[in-house]
């Protein structure tokens, strides 16, 4: 999702994402308590301090919503249609009990 946004070459028809995060900060403060059970701080401000000095890279300005503004290419989110079938199966399941 992130490379939505670029300049992509032509064999790219479609981009297809399965479950994306608003920017890479989010998705880091998301492993850090699912694996590690740590919070954030101060361990992704520290650690983007170092990609900044190494490459010229800040986690903050990873955003994929800035990205999905500029796309061109067709999109599909894998996840929003996961998450709406098991939404209508729950519903029929609950529904046809007796």
């Amino acid at each position: 999702m992130m490379t939505s946004g670029e300049h992509l070459p032509q064999q790219v028809k479609a981009i297809v994402e399965d479950s994306g995060y608003s920017s890479i900060e989010d998705e880091l403060a998301y492993e850090l308590k699912q694996r590690f059970k740590m919070p954030k701080q101060p361990l992704i401000t520290t650690a983007s301090w170092f990609t900044e000095a190494k490459a010229g890279f800040d986690f903050k300005r990873g955003s994929s919503v800035k990205q999905l503004k500029k796309i061109s290419s067709p999109f599909f989110s894998f996840m929003e249609e996961l998450i709406n079938l098991c939404r209508l199966r729950w519903c029929i399941k609950t529904i046809a009990q007796p």
